[in-house]
C-alpha cells in the first residue's frame, strides 16, 4: 500500500493486478509525444503572432518556423551523432533569436547547443566566438554558466596553444560552414 493510501485510509486489495488494457510507452514513445506537444504549442504561438505582428514574425523564423520549434531537432541531431548539422540548426536558430530579441537578451539555450556542440567536435576557437557573441548583447546568463564555459574554453585554447597546436586545427573548417556566425 502506498504512503498517500494508507494516509487517506485507503485499503488496496494485496493482489491487485494493473489492468490489461493499459501499455507501458518506451523512452522513444514518451519522447515523440513530448515534441509533438512542443511542435503543437510552437505552431499555436506562431500563428498568434503572426496575426498579431507579422514582421517579428518573419524574423523569428528558420527554415520557415519559428526558431522555438528547432530545439528537439537540435537535441535529437546531437543524440545521433549527426553534430555538423545540429551546429548549423543551433546557429541559424541563433541568428533569429539575436533578430528577434526587441531589445532583451537573445535565447541563450542556442548559444549554449552551439557551444557544446563545438566543444564536442572540438571547435574550441569557434565556441569562444559564438559565446562572446551572446555576451556582446550586455547581459549575464542565468547562473553565469555562460561566463564559466568562455572561461574554460579560454582556458583550453591557451593551453592547446601552449602545446603547439595551430589555432587551426581549433577553428570549424570552412568547407563544413552552411552559415556563417561568427
Amino acid at each position: 500500500m502506498g504512503f498517500f493510501a494508507r494516509l487517506f485510509g485507503k485499503t488496496v486489495e494485496a493482489n491487485s493486478v494493473a489492468p490489461e488494457n493499459i501499455t507501458l510507452s518506451t523512452s522513444e514513445e514518451r519522447r515523440e509525444q513530448r515534441v509533438a506537444a512542443h511542435h503543437a504549442t510552437v505552431e499555436d504561438f506562431s500563428a498568434r503572432n503572426a496575426r498579431e505582428n507579422p514582421s517579428r514574425a518573419k524574423r523569428a523564423l528558420v527554415r520557415g518556423k519559428n526558431y522555438i520549434y528547432w530545439v528537439p531537432e537540435i537535441e535529437q541531431l546531437k543524440r545521433d551523432g549527426r553534430l555538423e548539422e545540429a551546429l548549423d540548426l543551433a546557429l541559424e536558430c541563433c541568428r533569429a533569436a539575436e533578430r528577434d530579441r526587441q531589445g532583451r537578451e537573445p535565447a541563450p539555450a542556442y548559444t549554449r547547443h552551439a557551444a557544446i556542440i563545438c566543444r564536442k567536435l572540438g571547435y574550441l576557437v569557434n565556441e569562444r566566438r559564438a559565446l562572446e557573441r551572446w555576451m556582446s548583447f550586455g547581459f549575464e546568463s542565468k547562473g553565469r554558466s555562460l561566463e564559466d564555459r568562455l572561461d574554460k574554453v579560454n582556458s583550453l585554447i591557451e593551453s592547446k596553444l601552449d602545446k603547439g597546436i595551430s589555432p587551426d586545427e581549433l577553428t570549424r573548417p570552412t568547407t563544413t560552414i552552411q552559415g556563417n556566425l561568427y
